[in-house]
């Protein structure tokens, strides 16, 4: 893979079928990854004009510490090419979710993550049940549109489990949105002491959320992805 630029990357993944590599380009940050002649992703996320980060710091119960960082609605320019397909990102949206710390040895969550423009302004969510938060915390929830402001708590209803293609439902407090499932990634292992089971979907989000004064705020046709998490490790 060439990564172009002279630059080290902040971080390189290399498997079987797979390299990737982040890179900085001046103030922005540069993805470039490949899959055999099947698959080039060129994409760069520019951090201005872009709504401030979220970042949380919490106790993880029976664990440690986590930290997270969420950022949204990051101008995006760049291609994706797909077989014999090429496709644009240039004036699309892009994310960032930076999350470390040590977790418990069993941890689930589902989450919810959208970028895009809501009324021609730079906009996103983060949403997320489990992961150590309960009752009335909002926990990492929070929206993108200048400055970020939490969200509430809320519960999800994963629609895989009436079939692959049915909507999520994502409700709390002033908040209801459909996520609708365009393609999926999907994996369980066992390996006896560690044992996952994921789900990761994207697609697209429509409904309402409480904005920043707390009037409902319209998103229709959102891009993000969720996910449905649970592992013992």
């Amino acid at each position: 893979m060439e990564a172009g630029g002279g630059a080290a990357p902040r971080a390189r993944l290399t498997t079987r079928g797979l390299s990737a590599a982040v890179l900085p380009e001046g103030a922005a940050l540069r993805l470039v990854a490949e899959a055999g002649s099947a698959f080039r992703l060129d994409a760069t996320l520019d951090p201005a004009p872009a709504p401030a980060p979220f970042t949380l710091v919490a106790r993880v119960p029976r664990g440690g510490v986590r930290a997270t960082t969420k950022a949204a609605g990051l101008p995006a320019r760049g291609a994706v090419r797909v077989g014999d397909r090429t496709l644009s990102l240039d004036g699309g949206a892009g994310g960032l979710d930076v999350t470390a710390g040590l977790l418990a040895r069993e941890t689930a969550w589902r989450w919810a993550f959208a970028t895009g423009r809501v009324a021609g302004r730079p906009f996103g969510l983060n949403l997320c049940e489990g992961f150590g938060v309960a009752g009335a915390d909002p926990g990492e929830n929070a929206g993108f549109l200048g400055a970020p402001w939490r969200l509430p708590p809320v519960a999800f209803t994963v629609g895989g489990v009436a079939g692959p293609g049915a909507p999520w439902r994502i409700a709390g407090p002033g908040l209801e949105l459909a996520f609708r499932p365009a393609g999926a990634h999907r994996e369980a292992r066992n390996l006896v002491l560690v044992r996952t089971r994921f789900a990761q979907v994207a697609g697209t989000f429509e409904g309402h959320v409480p904005g920043p004064d707390g009037a409902p705020l319209r998103v229709d046709g959102l891009a993000g992805v969720v996910e449905d998490h649970w592992a013992r490790w």
